[in-house]
């Protein structure tokens, strides 16, 4: 699990609509969401939520994405260090 997520400057257009209360809501369901715990909004957060999560989804594909790039890297890496060729 990742210990953080990015929230893009513009999602404003999602969160400017609601009240005070509604987006602090919002700001919870976030966390909650990346903690994989269950979400539960009224209908206008939620639908400003669904548009986040959207975007999480896709960064967080892109993450593991990276994370295995780099593996494959570090494994081939390993494997030249250790094999003859590499001296």
């Amino acid at each position: 699990m990742k210990k953080s997520f990015i929230l893009y400057t513009d999602s404003i257009q999602f969160i400017e609509w609601l009240t005070d209360e509604d987006a602090w809501k919002l700001l919870k369901a976030c966390l909650l969401y990346h903690k994989d715990e269950e979400v539960k909004l009224p209908p206008l957060p939620n639908m400003a939520f669904l548009m986040l999560k959207a975007q999480f989804d896709k960064d967080k594909e892109k993450y593991w994405e990276e994370i295995e790039k780099r593996k494959e890297t570090w494994r081939l890496w390993g494997l030249a260090k250790t094999s003859k060729s590499y001296q």
